[in-house]
C-alpha cells in the first residue's frame, strides 16, 4: 500500500508518517472492535439472538430469572463462559440446556408441592406437546416420553413454543411450592386403579399399563410408535380424572418431566 501512495502523492516523508498514522489508527480501530465482540453485553446480545431460534430454552431462561434469579445468574454466567470458550451461541444454549437438567434434577421434587391448580395447568400443557410430537415427529414424540427431549433434538418452532411454555408453568409451580407448599397425601390405591382403568380403556394392554406403573423399563424396548402411543394415552388419562384425583397423581408423575 505504501509504494502506491508514494507514487501518487511523491513525498514519502509525508506518506510514511502518514501510513504509520492510519496503521496506527487501522490497528486501534481492529483491537476496539475485537474487545468489543467480546464484551458481556456484546457476549449476551448473541446469545439473546440464537434464543430466538430456541423457544423452548428461551422460555426457560426468562422464567428462571423471574423466578429463581439467584440460578438465572449462575446460569447466564455458566452460557458466557461456554461463549468464551468455543465462541458460537449455539454452545452457550447448549451449556444452558445442561445447566436446566442438572437443575431440575436437583429441585424437580419440589414441583410435587405445588397447588393443584398449577399441577392441573402443567398436566394440560404436557397433553399438548405430547400431541403435537405425536403428530408431527414420532421418534421425538416417544423421546420425550421416556427422557424428555434434549438440545440436540429439533422439534418445530410450533412445538418449541409449546415445550417452552411446559417449561414455564413448571418452573412457576416449584416456585409456587417454595412460597406457599401445598400439603397433599401421595396417590391412593383407588387413584391408581382408576388411572389404569382409564389407560385400558384408552388402549393401552394389561402389560403396558403393569409395566408403566413398574418402572416402564419393558417400554424402552417397544418401537419409538408404542413408546409415543403409550405416553400420549398416560398424559391424556389424568385428564380424564377428577381434578384432585389427578392432581395427587399428577404431582408425582409430572415432576420429572422437563
Amino acid at each position: 500500500m505504501g509504494n502506491n501512495l508514494v507514487k501518487g502523492l511523491g513525498a514519502i516523508a509525508v506518506l510514511v508518517a502518514l501510513g504509520v498514522a492510519a496503521a496506527a489508527a487501522w490497528n486501534m480501530g481492529a483491537f476496539d472492535a475485537l474487545v468489543g465482540r467480546n464484551t458481556p453485553e456484546a457476549i449476551e446480545a448473541r446469545i439473546d439472538e440464537e434464543m430466538e431460534d430456541h423457544p423452548a430454552f428461551a422460555a426457560s431462561y426468562t422464567t428462571l430469572e423471574e423466578e429463581f434469579p439467584e440460578d438465572h445468574a449462575n446460569l447466564k454466567a455458566r452460557m458466557m463462559e461456554a461463549y468464551l470458550e468455543r465462541g458460537q451461541p449455539l454452545d452457550a444454549i447448549a451449556r444452558g440446556d445442561r445447566y436446566f437438567e442438572i437443575f431440575m434434577q436437583r429441585n424437580g421434587p419440589i414441583f410435587a408441592e405445588a397447588p393443584d391448580a398449577k399441577i392441573l395447568e402443567m398436566r394440560d400443557a404436557a397433553i399438548a406437546v405430547t400431541e403435537m410430537l405425536a403428530a408431527q415427529d414420532t421418534r421425538l414424540c416417544a423421546r420425550f416420553t421416556m427422557d424428555g427431549l434434549g438440545p440436540t433434538d429439533l422439534p418445530t418452532l410450533e412445538a418449541q413454543e409449546l415445550i417452552g411454555a411446559a417449561a414455564r408453568i413448571k418452573l412457576q409451580a416449584m416456585a409456587a411450592a417454595i412460597d406457599m407448599p401445598t400439603e397433599r397425601e401421595g396417590p391412593t390405591r383407588a387413584d391408581i386403579d382408576a388411572y389404569a382403568d382409564v389407560m385400558l380403556n384408552m388402549g393401552m394392554s394389561e402389560a403396558q399399563v403393569a409395566d408403566f406403573f413398574n418402572g416402564a423399563f419393558g417400554l424402552r424396548r417397544e418401537s419409538a410408535q408404542v413408546q409415543c402411543d403409550v405416553g400420549a394415552i398416560a398424559h391424556s388419562a389424568l385428564a380424564a380424572l377428577p381434578d384432585e384425583r389427578a392432581a395427587r397423581l399428577g404431582a408425582i408423575l409430572l415432576s420429572g418431566k422437563r
